[in-house]
């Protein structure tokens, strides 16, 4: 798998809600991504909510070899748009067949269990390990083949290995906020896939003087000089 993933979140109308105004350009970019190499998809039922999952699978069904979609449960959106945790065990089941019927697909390659480890203040009122034993019991039914994490502590990453190993954690990181530097470090020493997520943090880098020298010997702009860092992934999938 390659090191730079795409995050399609950004495909969904403004603010992450409804769809997108042109949703064919959406389809087109998709499906570049697949052209230009990319193989690592991340997306989540909460993106429209639900568009973002149905263009992927507009776009992209039958999915080529090779391509895995990640994909994040436990997380929705309130009337009034706001970011929701909702790691009840029947709304983790219901969006993971929701997700396989909007993506077309019989099976999921990754899904992402999404905590509230990483976001001070933000805590789910369901324990960790009712929504997880969700996603262990449709695994083992063949719905899913990978089971992740997505906003996960090292305390969080610790108690869901005691039910089953996990294949991703996916933290918000990148060079101004370094919150998730001992969930990566324990990733990294156990052969964990970590994705993060903002890693540009969404254009607010590109304003330091650090980047500069670096962009300019590799003859891009400061913004093209981190897309290298934007999935770390110190082994492939399995």
């Amino acid at each position: 798998m390659n090191r730079v993933g795409y995050g399609a979140m950004q495909l969904a109308g403004p603010n992450v809600w409804g769809p997108p105004g042109d949703p064919e350009s959406a389809r087109r970019v998709l499906r570049l991504a697949v052209e230009l190499g990319v193989t690592f998809f991340d997306t989540a039922n909460a993106y429209g909510p639900r568009t973002v999952n149905r263009l992927i699978g507009q776009a992209l069904r039958p999915f080529p070899d090779g391509v895995i979609v990640g994909n994040k449960v436990g997380a929705g959106r309130g009337a009034d748009g706001s970011w929701l945790i909702t790691g009840h065990p029947r709304t983790v089941r219901r969006q993971v067949h929701e997700a396989l019927e909007d993506m077309g697909t019989e099976i999921s390659e990754l899904t992402y269990l999404r905590l509230g480890g990483d976001t001070p203040g933000i805590r789910g009122d369901v324990p960790l390990e009712d929504s997880l034993g969700v996603l262990v019991e449709l695994r083992d039914q063949g719905l899913i083949r990978r089971i992740g994490l997505s906003g996960a502590s090292p305390e969080m990453l610790a108690r869901a290995q005691r039910m089953t190993p996990i294949a991703a954690v996916q933290n918000r990181f990148n060079l101004l906020d370094r919150s998730g530097v001992q969930v990566l470090a324990d990733c990294e020493r156990q052969g964990i896939m970590f994705v993060p997520y903002f890693p540009l943090a969404s254009g607010r880098l590109t304003g330091y003087a650090e980047l500069t020298g670096p962009a300019r010997r590799l003859g891009t702009s400061p913004a093209r000089s981190l897309w290298p860092g934007c999935c770390a992934v110190p082994r492939p999938l399995s």
